[in-house]
């Protein structure tokens, strides 16, 4: 979408456009704004470690970052930034499996393929959910399963649970069993 087009659909007052020069974005001047902004931390341990993990982002992520950091210095607020270790990445494709729309169809995940609903799928079998919230978790983690088990990972004390509660599926208590979770 054009530059125009895009600002002839925003006449809502609630949304507000603010425009940066091109040079925000350059890698030289994002690398110099940078490694002054991490650098400047070096009077603790931490600042090194920072810059180090900073110079390792992608170039374009880089660009991206001095760009935040000089808009959010406009208002005080690029203390945020200073510890990296809070960054998360946006994509998940390292995370999660992609599975296409073929193979949840075949592998009846979400519906069956009898006559399409829900009733007989996998995600029928195991929603025993009692919010919309959790019917929206389960269906991401059913559509989108990890690709490797992690101890660190924030599900673990969920995946933990399930593996030690095998007991419960297989005598077919499984309402009960979720409901523990």
């Amino acid at each position: 979408m054009t530059e125009k087009g895009f600002e002839s659909r925003l006449h809502d007052d609630r949304i507000r456009i603010e425009k940066m020069e091109n040079k925000h974005f350059e890698y030289s001047s994002a690398f110099q704004l940078i490694t002054a902004f991490y650098g400047s931390q070096e009077h603790d341990s931490t600042g090194s470690q920072a810059l180090s993990v900073i110079l390792n982002l992608d170039k374009p992520v880089l660009c991206s970052l001095a760009a935040v950091i000089t808009y959010l210095k406009e208002f005080n607020l690029e203390k945020i930034l200073h510890n990296p270790l809070n960054f998360k990445k946006l994509s998940s494709e390292a995370e999660y499996m992609t599975l296409n729309g073929t193979t949840l169809k075949n592998l009846e995940i979400l519906q069956n393929q009898t006559d399409r609903k829900t009733k007989g799928s996998l995600f029928w079998v195991l929603d025993h959910t009692k919010t919309s919230f959790g019917r929206r978790k389960l269906k991401k983690w059913v559509t989108q399963p990890l690709l490797k088990s992690s101890t660190d990972d924030k599900n673990s004390s969920t995946y933990d649970g399930i593996t030690c509660h095998k007991k419960h599926l297989c005598n077919g208590n499984t309402r009960a069993f979720n409901r523990q979770l």
